[in-house]
């Protein structure tokens, strides 16, 4: 057997003395393989170790996931090698982040399992053009044009380090760059791909849903496994499997089994513990966990702050703060989080967000509930150990929550295109391994979910809704540019003047015949393919809906104000966002927030809030009588009309609504020994409506 040795070359690496030098092995039967030497990257990584630990360098925030490669399901040792050294190369030559690292690693990691899995290619070296291709074709298929492109890269960057151990591989076989998104296709997906809103009768039953898990304490009562096998009289041995088992749904398990405990709901049901009955008698709902009542918290914060899945995965404890106002009668918050985003400081910056009552609420509780699994470290949202989830721990948590409320969540009543705005979920057998929800039953089936960054654009357009300012959501999101921000919306006047500007003289369609438009630049829409695409899904949707765009605009717009069909760019039709002051003190402006923000209806406080809204409109009366007076108090007067509209749409008629409906199905007499607090609310009701109806007609 010959042995030839090649040197590959080496490169530096911070720390370390000695340049890395693979060298190509001849094995038995001319195979050739590449040498794994052991040689210390750092004080603490040797090369030829399948798990390296870089999280020591992470010197300002700890993102510890992005720090960690672990290399143990790659046997090949060629394989394994190349995506070593392109790790290597990646950081220490090219300095990227270690969180762009991490993402290339996880893109060859999956390439990795289906060259070997798929095509049966063990060896770097016999990698063909055809392999990459069916690859991208298949797994990227579904992929943004941006992360493909992403994808596609991060393969181009492995095969450069193939041709680099093996001088007969050639990447230019591979004319990657013919099959790679360009940046005009990116920028026009980008344009026409955005993340769509929820649709609002969803968000509510999923802000419904967290808000019920977050109140179930059935499951706060614990107590251990010690504890509980003296008081039944069960055997250790049998709780402990039962609990490893999870036959008690609910149950904690820490890192030794003296740490584990049970709920005491499960005490008289041990001496013969049928689990299908204590759920029949727990109303077949299975109380959530703590980790599930944990998640609850998270989407709640999500849905009310709209802050980025990595930011709250970084969430931290004792951030909130408080600050009075309204002459300190009232008290506000903001939460304090780290993000890596809208930055020009590589490790990151700290930044703010305003807190409504519902994600106050929330963020306290995680923080109560939280506690015992912290174990001295600070993460809001953490795992057993401590530690933050990373985004597949914190994806699976996220889905868990909309497994066990699939029916609840109602998106078997959306129509079509209500669907189109959420995402579609086939249940695979890694999803029944991580879901204790799941079954063999439902492998295959389709679930439906919504990802984190849509409560982002239904908290933005949500703002909008309500009058505040472009530069104050600015502000809240966290964009350095307005153009970001706009890129969330999704606003109702635009849709309105581009259905009006473009309608046939009797509404029934868009105009689509030049010689019957007269605008020069509505006509160059019809010549550009896409936009003609766009005023066809719109023709398609009203003929199907038999809608009028001159008689049916209000009913149009509430329809497709939270579909996907309105994304679709038509063209010179975007109007200015009014500018409010850019300079609005910052008091003033949580002042209005306080009462723009996204409400669920609950008749139980309404009396308050009737109450509230009288002293809403006698607020407005007196700022309307002093701005006629004295000119400069007009401004004032303009943000508390749009704070007591905000409030009457917002929270006053959804509860009224509600209160009315419950009195006409069960009577009032049951709706007030209900709510005793209720029965004098119809003369609040009665004026209000003499009060309220001047002042919302300004």
């Amino acid at each position: 057997m010959n042995k030839n040795s090649v040197s590959i070359g080496g490169w530096s690496v911070s720390g370390v003395s000695t340049a890395l030098t693979s060298k190509v092995l001849e094995l038995t039967k001319g195979q050739l393989e590449l040498d794994e030497p052991s040689v210390m990257l750092n004080d603490r990584v040797n090369f030829a170790h399948s798990n390296w630990d870089f999280s020591g360098l992470d010197k300002k925030h700890n993102k510890r996931y992005c720090y960690i490669y672990d290399f143990t399901d790659i046997k090949n040792r060629s394989f394994r090698v190349i995506l070593k050294r392109l790790v290597i190369r990646k950081r220490f030559t090219f300095r990227n982040e270690f969180t762009t690292v991490k993402v290339t690693f996880q893109d060859i990691i999956n390439l990795i399992r289906y060259l070997i899995e798929k095509c049966h290619v063990f060896s770097p070296q016999f990698i063909t053009s055809l392999n990459i291709n069916e690859y991208i074709e298949e797994k990227c298929m579904h992929h943004s044009s941006k992360t493909k492109s992403r994808t596609i890269g991060n393969i181009n960057f492995f095969l450069n380090e193939i041709e680099s151990a093996y001088p007969e591989f050639k990447i230019n076989e591979f004319n990657l760059s013919e099959i790679r998104p360009t940046a005009a296709e990116k920028s026009s997906q980008n344009e026409n791909n955005k993340t769509p809103n929820i649709p609002r009768d969803t968000l509510n039953r999923i802000i419904q849903c967290a808000l019920t898990d977050i109140n179930d304490d059935r499951y706060d009562d614990y107590i251990s496994l010690t504890e509980f096998a003296k008081i039944t009289g069960r055997n250790s041995e049998y709780l402990r499997n039962k609990v490893k088992n999870n036959g008690f749904p609910g149950a904690y398990k820490g890192f030794s089994t003296e740490g584990w405990r049970i709920p005491k709901v499960y005490i008289s049901h041990a001496s013969d513990i049928d689990e299908k009955k204590l759920l029949d008698e727990l109303n077949n709902i299975r109380p959530p966990s703590l980790i599930e009542r944990m998640t609850a918290c998270i989407i709640i914060i999500l849905s009310q702050v709209g802050m980025r899945r990595g930011e709250a995965m970084l969430l931290e404890i004792n951030k909130l703060e408080e600050i009075a106002i309204f002459n300190n009668q009232q008290r506000a918050y903001y939460l304090s989080f780290f993000t890596y985003k809208t930055s020009s400081e590589k490790d990151g910056r700290w930044t703010e967000s305003n807190m409504n009552d519902l994600a106050v609420k929330a963020y306290q509780k995680i923080e109560e509930l939280g506690i015992a699994r912290r174990n001295g470290m600070q993460y809001l949202f953490c795992t057993s150990n401590g530690n933050s989830y990373t985004p597949k721990g914190f994806g699976n948590q996220i889905n868990n929550f909309f497994v066990r409320h699939q029916q609840l969540l109602g998106f078997d009543t959306l129509n079509n295109e209500q669907l189109d705005m959420v995402e579609k979920w086939e249940i695979s057998n890694e999803d029944i391994r991580v879901c204790k929800d799941l079954g063999t039953k439902d492998l295959g089936k389709t679930f439906y979910k919504v990802n984190p960054h849509q409560f982002r654009v239904a908290v933005a357009n949500g703002f909008l809704k309500s009058g505040v300012s472009l530069q104050w959501i600015r502000r809240h999101m966290n964009h350095l540019e307005e153009e970001m921000t706009k890129h969330y919306f999704r606003d109702d006047k635009q849709m309105r003047d581009t259905l009006t500007n473009r309608a046939m003289k009797d509404g029934s369609l868009l105009e689509t015949n030049i010689e019957n438009i007269s605008n020069e630049k509505i006509k160059e829409e019809l010549s550009v393919p896409e936009l003609k695409e766009a005023y066809d899904a719109i023709n398609r949707f009203l003929d199907k809906n038999k809608l009028n765009v001159h008689e049916d605009l209000d009913k149009i717009v509430s329809l497709l104000s939270e579909t996907t069909i309105r994304e679709n760019e038509m063209g010179y039709c975007v109007n200015a966002l009014g500018r409010l002051c850019e300079h609005q003190e910052r008091l003033t402006t949580m002042e209005k927030w306080y009462y723009a923000k996204i409400q669920i209806a609950d008749i139980q406080h309404f009396e308050f809030t009737c109450k509230r809204m009288l002293e809403k409109v006698k607020l407005v009366e007196h700022n309307y009588r002093i701005c006629q007076e004295n000119d400069k108090f007009k401004r004032q007067y303009e943000l508390e009309l749009q704070s007591l509209k905000a409030f009457y749409e917002n929270k006053y008629k959804p509860e009224l609504d509600l209160y009315l409906q419950d009195i006409e199905i069960d009577g009032e007499e049951y709706v007030h020994r209900k709510y005793p607090n209720l029965e004098q609310c119809h003369f609040y009701i009665e004026e209000i409506g003499n009060g309220v109806i001047h002042w919302l007609m300004k």
